[in-house]
């Protein structure tokens, strides 16, 4: 008999294989070449077929959001590459191939090698968007770098002259095909450089497959554009797919008529653009010219041009009112002043020893006449006393000292 601990379900174990094969580094992204067979197209867009060489099968499955960057339609027969993640579908318990891209073979190395070298030139940071220059709005001259023989510089051309016939273009011929292109391609954009010969550059060619192409997957052309000091369109002819050009320039261009209407403005709008300025300046003006008009009606309404001279009249009769209006208050100030200070003369005369000396008082001082005595205790028998009257001094010598205990030091006796 079995221990039930050791016995699994289907399930279990097909996921322990599924396990397995995730877990796979090679497995999770891996190049297989075959001949396709028993192809089929779902309507969903999702594709079935089986890739096969002499001797081994693999089921492959490719999803509709993969298949529609395909640049071929995929048959019977057709030896391709396909790359993507080898997994189990559980339903059926079957190992399976998810494909993520798929090229004819011929090109298979070709794109091992595009994807390798684009992985090192993004490590390096040649594609990050902060090294990207901005383009000018309103080049006087551009450069292009592309073969005089072909249709790309005739497009370029037609189209700048349609679009913005100021600018000036200067072909610098390089060959865009073959194993001698890519030098020719970094001297004519060192060139450029070098006599600072243009406010943009485009470098490109027409559509072609991804051997015509190999030119521009070049590294030595995307390190020639990344280090132009002058902004760069790319304009291979291709849609579908791009080139490590494309990653490295300022801008990329599908085709090369789109990067001439990229690189300048549209006349036509420029016009349109002017023309919304003349007539918003247009309608400054004439706002401007109304409120001017407004201002100089309302002037000359005013009194004031209409009657100068009474406007200054009024103003004198204003000025001579505020001039009575402060005298009277000065003079109000004046008297209210000098009948406060008369009141407090009157109270200073009432209270000087004159005054009193008058009604027969007089005033005692000691011998020197200058310290005054209040009490009998602050002199002495036989000394000199002096006595202030009204009209003069006298000096006497003390012959006799009475003190009075009833004395309240007030001036008054106790009854």
């Amino acid at each position: 008999m079995f221990e039930s601990s050791d016995v699994y379900t289907v399930t279990e174990v097909t996921q322990q294989v599924k396990h397995m094969f995730d877990s796979n580094s090679l497995l999770n992204s891996v190049s297989v070449q075959g001949e396709i067979s028993n192809y089929k197209l779902y309507p969903s867009g999702h594709m079935y077929f089986t890739l096969k060489d002499d001797t081994s099968k693999l089921k492959m499955v490719m999803f509709a959001g993969a298949n529609r960057r395909l640049t071929f339609v995929p048959r019977d027969g057709m030896q391709v590459v396909a790359r993507g993640a080898v997994t189990v579908y559980e339903r059926d318990g079957q190992y399976q191939m998810t494909v993520n891209q798929m090229q004819q073979a011929g090109v298979g190395q070709l794109y091992v090698r595009l994807e390798q070298l684009k992985e090192k030139l993004m490590a390096e940071g040649l594609f990050d968007s902060r090294y990207k220059k901005q383009l000018p709005m309103y080049p006087r001259t551009i450069a292009v770098v592309t073969s005089e023989a072909g249709a790309v510089i005739r497009d370029i051309i037609t189209t700048v002259e349609r679009r913005y016939p100021l600018a000036q273009i200067v072909l610098y011929p390089a060959q865009v095909q073959g194993e001698d292109a890519p030098p020719t391609i970094v001297r004519a954009i060192e060139m450029v450089n070098e006599a600072n010969a243009a406010d943009v550059m485009i470098v490109g060619r027409g559509g072609g497959s991804i051997e015509e192409l190999w030119a521009f997957n070049d590294e030595r052309v995307a390190r020639a554009i990344f280090a132009s000091g002058i902004p760069v369109i790319s304009a291979v002819g291709h849609e579908t797919d791009h080139t490590i050009a494309d990653y490295v320039a300022d801008f990329r261009a599908p085709t090369p008529t789109a990067a001439a209407e990229m690189a300048v403005p549209d006349q036509k709008v420029l016009r349109q653009r002017v023309l919304d300025w003349q007539q918003r300046m247009t309608r400054a003006l004439q706002q401007k010219a109304s409120r001017t008009r407004e201002q100089l009606h309302s002037l000359q309404r005013s009194p004031m041009l209409k009657q100068p001279l009474q406007l200054i009249q009024m103003r004198m009769q204003e000025a001579d009112k505020l001039m009575m209006r402060l005298r009277s208050a000065t003079e109000a100030v004046v008297s209210e002043q000098r009948e406060q200070f008369n009141v407090q003369l009157a109270r200073l005369d009432s209270l000087s020893p004159l005054k009193v000396m008058n009604r027969g008082y007089s005033l005692l001082y000691d011998g020197s006449g200058k310290r005054l005595l209040q009490s009998v205790t602050q002199s002495a028998i036989g000394e000199h006393i002096q006595v202030r009257l009204l009209d003069g001094r006298l000096t006497c010598t003390v012959a006799n000292i009475e003190l009075e205990q009833n004395n309240k030091g007030d001036g008054s006796n106790e009854s």
